[in-house]
């Protein structure tokens, strides 16, 4: 296998909760060189500690602000260019990757090597409310999508986004999300034990959470409560309710054992223009952690189906989680179904595609 030499910018804090960008840096640099470049965040107490076992890293800070003030995205744009060439100079990279198109503004406009584009979330719906932030993304992915010798999607729906905004369907491979590959061992269900069922969530906590079916779950349905897991978005106002439960970031290595006591797990996402581009990760680890698993449905997710109840309003959650309720909570699927999806929806799986694209390209 050529020894292909790789300049990776990712959008995220290599050390937010672990997700596409840093299970597909990890699968890239157990077959080529890597070298990660990531932002480094201030927050930090909102950041779990993701392994850096084998990886070359790079953090840059960036300006606050800059996506708000134009002055300020000139004055950052010109100092990571500048950051971001003499990475170039020195490594010397056949691909350049990058996963999000506010990346596309660090590199030159023009390179002596190929351009990758990994799309995993409509970053122009992203970018709702934020008007100079939304301006940006749109000519930055228009253009990203015009150099790029590849681009890989993670959904169907979002292969579809990005060919009415620019035609790439020739260019454009449908590389879905997947697991880590570790499957844990099937647990038995010990059932509530005389505590309220406990219903979890692992993920961001951001404005896409549909906090208004939760809280008439919770009202409806006696003897339940919910446990989020993951870091909220520093502006996101939460309710509060007395079985609503945050418990912060936990590191990906340690959430089986968070969510051991968890009875069933839940996607209750709104579904608008972001959600409907998503595969999500967390329905794959889902499965592997064997709960009940309860989702809102849009098209990307009916593929799951053998695996996850699912609801399109509030009283349909609450329903859904009456009927899993009257089960003792069991899950929908049986072993023999778990392994086979897993075995074949691993990151190991897509690192190989993505391996063989590359060589191809190269």
């Amino acid at each position: 296998m050529q020894r292909i030499n790789i300049l990776y910018i990712m959008h995220v804090d290599w050390d937010w909760i672990k997700q596409r960008p840093h299970f597909l840096a990890e699968q890239l640099s157990a077959r080529f060189s890597v070298t990660v470049v990531y932002p480094f965040s201030r927050g930090r107490s909102r950041l779990t500690r993701t392994p850096r076992a084998g990886l070359r890293m790079r953090p840059v800070v960036g300006i606050p602000f800059k996506y708000v003030f134009p002055a300020l995205y000139r004055l950052n744009r010109l100092y990571q260019r500048a950051y971001i060439g003499l990475l170039i100079r020195l490594i010397r990279p056949d691909v350049i990757w990058l996963t999000h198109p506010f990346c596309a503004d660090l590199v030159p406009s023009k390179l002596a090597c190929h351009l990758v584009y990994d799309c995993m979330d409509d970053a122009q719906a992203l970018t709702v409310g934020r008007p100079f932030a939304k301006k940006c993304a749109l000519s930055l992915e228009r253009s990203l999508i015009k150099r790029s010798d590849l681009v890989f999607v993670s959904s169907a729906h979002l292969a579809d986004v990005l060919d009415e905004r620019e035609l790439c369907r020739e260019k454009t491979i449908l590389l879905r999300n997947a697991y880590d590959g570790k499957l844990h061992q099937p647990e038995s269900h010990a059932g509530a034990g005389g505590r309220p069922y406990r219903i979890g969530y692992i993920g961001t906590i951001a404005s896409w959470m549909d906090f208004d079916s939760i809280l008439h779950a919770l009202e409806n349905v006696p003897d339940i409560e919910f446990v989020f897991f993951g870091p909220k978005d520093a502006d996101l106002v939460t309710p509060h309710h007395e079985r609503l439960k945050f418990a912060g970031p936990v590191p990906h290595s340690q959430l089986h054992e968070a969510v051991r006591d968890i009875d069933c797990l839940i996607m209750p996402f709104k579904v608008n223009d972001v959600v409907l581009s998503v595969d999500p990760v967390k329905l794959y680890e889902y499965i592997n952690f064997n709960k009940p698993i309860i989702s809102v449905l849009y098209d990307e997710v009916v593929r799951f189906s053998p695996f996850v109840s699912f609801y399109s309003d509030q009283s349909g959650l609450a329903s859904a989680i009456n009927e899993l309720k009257a089960s003792g909570f069991r899950p929908k699927y049986g072993p023999v179904e778990r392994e086979q999806f897993l075995q074949e929806n691993t990151w190991d799986v897509r690192g190989r595609v993505v391996a063989e694209s590359l060589e191809r390209l190269i």
